[in-house]
Parts: structure tokens; sequence; C-alpha cells
């Protein structure tokens, strides 16, 4: 994290240097006057007057590694920013993950029972409670509906105080699927 912080600051100061130079217009030491009065500035320039020529080319800022834009030429033979690189490791769906868990006995018969009460207090036209099933930690309830508008009624209704809120320590919904008999959804109430 320190050479991240590191990197920062030298490009904020790169920065800082750069801004000064281009609010300096430019100018460096040999625009100081002479000894026989005259300054060494471009022909065409008036000292203090606002005629002086402030365009400069315009080049596209290089993005610099921790979100730094640097104004500047590349330079010549350095390496590239090493590339990004993804976690592309298979993840466990939130079904694998609760077929992966153990069975506590007297957890599910209790919290079964429990969020079957609850459930049962929930009505909604056009949705159909296919099943609650509890393991060691958490209860996957399986619903079908028409579509996706009553699946969203019964799941707000879900997370009312007559439903799991209070009780489920979360509630995590998985996504829609179809089949020829509806739409299916599973939501897993989590506990621990």
């Amino acid at each position: 994290m320190n050479a991240r912080k590191a990197a920062i600051v030298a490009g904020l100061g790169a920065i800082a240097v750069l801004a000064w130079v281009f609010l300096r217009g430019g100018r460096g030491e040999d625009q100081r006057p002479r000894g026989d009065g005259s300054s060494a500035e471009e022909p065409g320039t008036s000292r203090g007057t606002g005629t002086e020529s402030r365009v400069h080319d315009v080049r596209p800022p290089i993005r610099m590694p921790g979100g730094v834009d640097v104004d500047q030429e590349p330079v010549p033979g350095s390496a590239a920013p090493p590339p990004v690189i993804v976690d592309a490791a298979p993840h466990p769906s939130l079904a694998d993950d609760f077929a992966a868990e153990p069975i506590d006995p007297s957890f599910a018969s209790s919290h079964k029972r429990e969020v079957d009460q609850r459930l049962a207090q929930i009505t909604v036209e056009g949705v159909t409670l296919d099943g609650v099933e509890c393991r060691a930690h958490q209860c996957r309830i399986s619903i079908s509906g028409a579509d996706e508008s009553v699946i969203g009624k019964y799941i707000a209704r879900l997370e009312d105080d007559g439903g799991l809120y209070g009780y489920a320590q979360m509630i995590v919904l998985e996504g829609i699927t179809e089949n020829a008999t509806g739409k299916h959804m599973h939501i897993y109430a989590r506990f621990e």
C-alpha cells in the first residue's frame, strides 16, 4: 500500500511541476533581462501587455496507475503498466452453497416451522409457495408466479414486519427462472 501511496504522491508532484511550468507560460531562465536591458523573449511578444501568446499544443493525458493523469509524453522504452488480473475462478452459486451446507436437524426443524408460519400469513394472488427447506444456517424458500410483478409483490411482503423482517438476519434473492409451468425463484433466508 505504501508503494501505491508513493506513486500517487510522485504523480501529484509531477502534475504540480507541470502546472507551474504551464502557468508561467513556459518561460525559462533565458527570459530574464539581459545586461543590456533587453530580454530574451520571443520576437513579437510584449511583456506585461497581455498580448503574449499563450497557445500551447494540447496532448491527451497519460493514464497512470492509481488514477493520476499526467499531461506528458510517454518515456521511450518504459514498461507498460501490468495488466489487471480478474479473478476468473469459478464461484459457487447460491444453490451450490446451500447444497454444500450440512443439515442440522434441530435448527432445520425449528426454523422451518417458524418460516412456514410466517409465510402462511403472506398471500399474493398469482404466487404459489413451492416449499421451504432449511439446513444449518439458512432456509431456501421456493416460489412460483405468473409474472415478475406478482413475484415482486410477494418479496415486498416477505421483507415486511409480517414476513421475515426482524427474524432472518439476511434475505438473498436468486434470479427468476422460467420454464413451461411459469416463473420460479429461490429466496435464501440466512440466520448466521
